[in-house]
């Protein structure tokens, strides 16, 4: 497929009604109805003909994330060995296999955290993995270094079946794509039924101001401390967790119809939009007093303690984590909705994108580059996307895959699928996108903690990243 095919590819994509919340009833009924569904979906699936990579024998290497904790099952042959949440790759990769004996497969691990400049410093060194995953900012910048393949080098009629925003704005760099997606996880708004309940409250809110109110009544002090062990509203805003808090307020900036990144790739934090946000956040906490503050020491997925704790009775969380709240907490007291917005705004959220990259020297190697792309379409088939949400309630990067069994016949799935494809916008590239997060997340720590004026803050922050940036 040329360059010029495929950016006429990459256009917007289309999205699908958003559905009415579910109830902890549904999502109970759901989960245990995941494997039978899943199975009728298989069954259709590993009938189909599907070409098998030709008979001269190759070794793939892969670098994998460590916390997965998948190679120590996979070297062994061993399931038991691999979190019941990664099994979709176990599984996916023990598919690929069967399929191509003569590809040999080998792993390599590091750090969630330190995975990509592993895989730079193997690239500068000349023994580059064949294949890595990547967070999606990460993909500009390995792409524009020559690391990664332009996958567009490949044979594939089958671009079109992918969520467009996802393949333009998080797997594609200068008109090439050089990610192949697979299953997404989308920000909302997470409640506790019960405590709302409780309150009088029967509808989590649609706007700020509903949550506000709403969070006023359900802020308690229920030790008699003189300060409440019960909030109305938490999000992730600690530097412990950064770049997390970006990911969670983007989705806010995003509903006004603002951006957090120029045209240059430059990060945006004193945009209307940006200090309307950072006004709301003091307000919550200096004026209405309803912001958890823990949300300003927090470390990332701390959400799921805060919910099962009490200490959050509404709060943004992302629904990856929604299977361990869900667990605790039972069947009819937790939620799970679209962000709210201020009037007359659309609901946006953040969706991680999982996806993975080819080594450019892969890609240029005759015998490997086949050998991997072959690997890369199974890892984004509907096939593996299934057991992603069997396994991980992933929802799909394929319009196609909405069609099978498993999203269809389960409500948990159907609902959380038509809100990813619904809402969900990728973390954009952001030149030197830790600085960013660190100085912007910073601004909104003073704002609020020291009550310090939105506009003055904010201006200065972004003259501070301004600087750092073109020095």
């Amino acid at each position: 497929m040329t360059t010029k095919k495929m950016k006429d590819k990459l256009k917007a994509g289309s999205g699908s009604k958003f559905t009415k919340p579910i109830t902890r009833r549904d999502v109970i009924k759901g989960t245990m109805a995941l494997g039978l569904t899943l199975g009728a979906g298989e069954k259709i699936l590993t009938g189909s003909v599907r070409p098998v990579y030709g008979s001269e024998p190759v070794t793939l290497n892969l670098l994998l994330w460590e916390h997965w904790k998948v190679v120590d099952g996979l070297e062994r042959n061993d399931p038991s060995n691999v979190p019941h949440r990664r099994m979709w790759f176990y599984e996916s990769i023990r598919r690929f296999e069967a399929r191509n004996p003569n590809i040999k497969l080998k792993y390599q691990t590091a750090n969630w955290n330190v995975c990509t400049q592993a895989f730079i410093a193997a690239s500068q060194a000349g023994n580059a993995p064949d294949i890595v995953g990547a967070q999606s900012q990460d993909n500009q910048p390995l792409s524009r270094a020559g690391y990664v393949g332009d996958l567009g080098q490949f044979p594939y009629d089958e671009w079109d079946d992918f969520n467009q925003p996802i393949l333009r704005e998080a797997c594609s760099v200068d008109g090439k794509i050089v990610a192949m997606p697979t299953y997404l996880t989308t920000t909302g708004l997470g409640y506790n039924k019960a405590l709302l309940a409780q309150a009088g409250v029967t509808d989590p809110p649609k706007t700020w101001d509903e949550l506000i109110h709403i969070g006023k009544k359900v802020t308690r002090d229920t030790r008699g401390t003189g300060r409440p062990n019960e909030w109305g509203f938490g999000l992730e805003l600690s530097a412990a967790s950064t770049p997390n808090p970006v990911s969670f307020t983007l989705p806010i900036i995003r509903s006004m119809g603002g951006n957090i990144v120029d045209k240059d790739n430059k990060g945006l934090m004193d945009t209307p939009e940006h200090r309307k946000f950072a006004q709301l956040l003091s307000d919550m906490y200096n004026k209405h007093k309803i912001l958890s503050p823990d949300s300003l020491t927090m470390k990332a997925n701390d959400e799921v303690d805060f919910f099962t704790n009490k200490k959050w009775v509404m709060g943004l969380m992302i629904y990856s984590l929604l299977p361990k709240t869900l667990k605790i907490m039972g069947e009819d007291n937790f939620g799970f909705v679209p962000y709210p917005t201020f009037p007359g705004d659309e609901p946006r959220s953040y969706s991680e994108v999982f996806a993975w990259l080819m080594s450019s020297k892969a890609a240029q190697d005759p015998v490997k580059g086949p050998a991997a792309w072959e690997l890369l379409k199974e890892l984004g088939s509907s096939e593996t996307l299934a057991l992603c949400a069997k396994y991980q309630l992933g929802a799909p990067c394929r319009k196609s895959a909405l069609e099978l069994p498993i999203y269809k016949s389960n409500k948990l799935l159907a609902y959380l699928s038509a809100y990813t494809v619904k809402t969900a916008m990728p973390f954009p590239f952001i030149n030197e996108v830790k600085l960013y997060a660190e100085t912007y997340i910073e601004a909104l720590n003073r704002i609020i903690l020291l009550n310090e004026p939105v506009d003055e803050v904010l201006e200065a922050s972004q003259a501070k990243y301004d600087r750092k940036l073109s020095g």
